[in-house]
């Protein structure tokens, strides 16, 4: 079952084709580069050159470019190339200078095994490269990111690039990815999962806006959707439950939980589309967990209804798994390929939509996902800070959580774009416009729920969430 899905990552009929922006610019890089420290030695490590390690050990660590202290552009000579380069070439550059024989030209005996331990050291050993996009063929462009660069950008997409080392891109299949993550399990420095949680949402709750907030407390780095979790969930929509674990567990998990120091705290801010993936992130230990952003069903079609191109796709939602006992099933019944859900008007899609991801989400261990609804959070940042904060077990104090809800950079800026002014008169304004715009669409959508609900008992716990009138 998983040799089909790996199967899937070239599969041009299943890929996202992601467009990435060419025109970089370089001097923010070498800003970036200004600050960092003198290239380390390596560190002595457990396993030698060839991947053999005693029992318990680890591999030996990899120059890391938060510790270069000149122009990085200038440091991996990569300012004019056109194309991108293999992935390689970023770890010939890279290379420690002391420390395990890392000579990519040897084609001596062992020479595979000893390219592994020094692929996976490059790759998996720090945050150093971060995959903005992936092509038709299932190849991965990279481009080196600093820690200052994950905390800057709003996206780790082609948006990222101008954050980071932008000029320098390299390619590497996302199938050898799987490969070396699954030869480097057991002999990173830090356990693949550990202090890794997940912030998942509707779409248009303020997921984003919390991420931001989230990225300022000490030990803590945001990943803002990143593109390999979402090319997984828009490239393989049939995936079961068993194929979604397996792909998890093999590559995505080990990808995002790179980190650059064991303590690290990790908050993964994933893409509306990739809500199934929720299951096999709480479900890799009885430690990871998520918070899930929403809004009530008449917020949720209020906003939804003036971005319907953003809206959760009829693909996404027949794929989500959500299980209803009794002799109505609604899902069933409006199932993605029957006349009933084609039939439907997109105001009822929504709703339909709405209703199965809260059921989904529901279904879910409350000790390892914490709902938050948008409003309250707007309403009250401080006290929903503290809350996640301490549920995703984060360094947060209460003068932290004070001094960010009180950032005019933070709060009172569009999360998506900082140069747009945002406040919360400018949200209710936002707000009432499109609900007088769209109320005769709205309205079709609660009465459609509200029938549902009428019809089933699982979907009666929902209407409660289903918003007031005004």
């Amino acid at each position: 079952m998983t040799g089909n899905v790996l199967a899937a990552y070239t599969a041009p009929t299943h890929v996202l084709v992601v467009c990435f922006v060419w025109a970089i610019s370089v001097g923010a890089a070498a800003e970036d580069a200004s600050v960092l420290a003198e290239p380390p030695t390596a560190e002595d490590g457990q396993c030698d050159s060839q991947g053999v390690c005693s029992e318990g050990a680890v591999l030996p660590l990899w120059t890391s470019i938060n510790k270069i202290r000149q122009n990085l552009t200038t440091f991996l000579e990569c300012g004019h190339k056109e194309e991108p380069a293999t992935i390689v070439e970023y770890c010939m550059k890279t290379t420690p200078k002391n420390g395990p024989d890392c000579n990519f030209d040897d084609a001596s005996e062992g020479f595979l095994e000893r390219r592994k331990a020094c692929l996976y050291r490059c790759i998996f050993g720090s945050a150093d490269l971060n995959i903005f996009a992936i092509n038709q063929a299932g190849v991965a462009i990279t481009s080196p990111l600093t820690a200052s660069g994950y905390r800057r950008t709003p996206f780790l997409d082609e948006r990222s690039l101008k954050h980071g080392i932008g000029a320098c891109r390299y390619s590497v299949q996302t199938t050898q990815l799987k490969d070396l993550a699954e030869w480097g399990a057991g002999k990173s420095h830090y356990q693949v999962g550990e202090g890794v949680n997940f912030l998942f949402h509707l779409g248009h709750t303020g997921s984003t806006l919390l991420s931001r907030a989230l990225g300022e407390l000490e030990g803590t780095r945001v990943l803002r959707e990143p593109p390999l979790l979402t090319w997984l969930s828009d490239s393989l929509p049939n995936m079961d439950k068993k194929e979604q674990t397996a792909i998890w567990n093999s590559v995505v998990l080990p990808w995002l939980s790179r980190r650059y120091y064991a303590i690290e705290r990790i908050v993964v801010k994933a893409k509306s589309t990739a809500l199934r993936f929720l299951r096999p992130a709480i479900k890799h230990n009885d430690a990871s967990k998520a918070v899930f952003m929403y809004s009530t069903l008449r917020t949720h079609l209020t906003v939804s209804m003036a971005r319907q191109h953003e809206r959760f796709s009829d693909e996404h939602y027949g794929s989500l798994d959500v299980k209803m006992k009794g002799a109505f099933n609604a899902f069933k019944e409006f199932s993605v390929d029957s006349q009933a859900f084609q039939s439907l008007s997109i105001p009822k899609r929504m709703a339909l939509a709405w209703m199965k991801r809260m059921l989904f989400v529901q279904s879910m261990p409350r000790s390892q996902v914490l709902m938050l609804d948008m409003d309250a959070f707007l309403a009250n940042p401080y006290q929903h800070l503290m809350e996640v904060g301490q549920f995703l077990d984060l360094n947060i104090t209460k003068k932290a959580a004070e001094t960010i809800a009180s950032d005019r950079y933070i709060f009172k800026v569009y999360a998506k774009d900082q140069d747009v002014p945002w406040d919360e008169a400018v949200q209710r304004r936002l707000f009432q416009g499109r609900l007088t715009a769209y109320r005769t669409e709205i309205d079709e959508g609660i009465e459609f729920a509200g029938m549902l609900m009428a019809k089933h008992k699982a979907l009666q716990k929902l209407r409660s969430l289903m918003g007031s009138t005004e």
